[in-house]
């Protein structure tokens, strides 16, 4: 079974840049015009928080969603939809944050070099720039740790911002290939490889699950892992 959600059938526009799944298991889509709410597999016609130019959205608390547009972030309550600004900088971009397991979030400024580590009182801890390769994507993953997937392999980094060595299980099926996609759900994690498709990390490795050479994009893909069912936008 396939769902396809877009303007004709509830959504604000059909410019989709975000997916979330919220602790309750409902799903956020973050558009061009603001972010819908889907309850038991329908966009819900009486909820919408409207922003302009949504570029990221995640869970934040019980209460509130986190989201990026180009002013900055902002949190927005999931009963009345108002949001508030927490951290204002016009230097984000599209697909530009995530929020650790430890509650720091990870910011990828305009520069695509560029990026901000923040606690969870929005103060910067600690901002730092990446030479030499070009930043598809960050990811935190489910354990410890936090990933810059880039054009050349991934970097690894505790979740304060220092840099750390690279799992051997990582390193050796990415290092000096373009990483375009990283999700994950639960203790699974799955990696996208440009032009060879999508893989599953594992204690040994990287195992083949996809062979598909559309994963392309240079600025990466926009994925959510849930239970049943990957989510990827190409």
């Amino acid at each position: 079974y396939v769902a396809f959600y877009q303007e004709e059938n509830g959504l604000p526009d059909d410019t989709i840049s975000a997916v979330c799944r919220d602790s309750d298991g409902n799903l956020w889509i973050g558009t061009g015009s603001g972010i819908s709410l889907i309850r038991s597999g329908r966009v819900d016609p009486d909820f919408r928080i409207r922003a302009n130019r949504v570029n990221q959205v995640q869970d934040w608390d019980d209460g509130h969603l986190l989201y990026s547009t180009r002013e900055g972030l902002f949190t927005a309550d999931k009963s009345t939809g108002a949001s508030h600004p927490v951290y204002l900088d016009k230097r984000l971009l599209y697909n530009t944050f995530i929020v650790t397991p430890g509650r720091r979030i990870w910011i990828r400024n305009t520069s695509s070099s560029v990026v901000t580590v923040l606690d969870q009182g929005f103060r910067v801890l600690r901002e730092f720039s990446i030479s030499d390769c070009e930043i598809a994507g960050i990811h935190a993953l489910p354990e410890a740790g936090v990933c810059i997937y880039t054009d050349k392999g991934i970097l690894y980094y505790d979740e304060d911002g220092k840099p750390s060595q690279t799992p051997v299980e990582l390193s050796a099926g990415t290092n000096g290939k373009s990483v375009v996609m990283m999700c994950s759900h639960g203790s699974d994690t799955y990696i996208g490889i440009k032009g060879e498709g999508l893989f599953r990390l594992t204690a040994d490795g990287l195992q083949r699950q996809w062979d598909e050479e559309s994963l392309t994009g240079v600025d990466g893909c926009t994925a959510l892992l849930t239970d049943d069912n990957l989510w990827i936008s190409m």
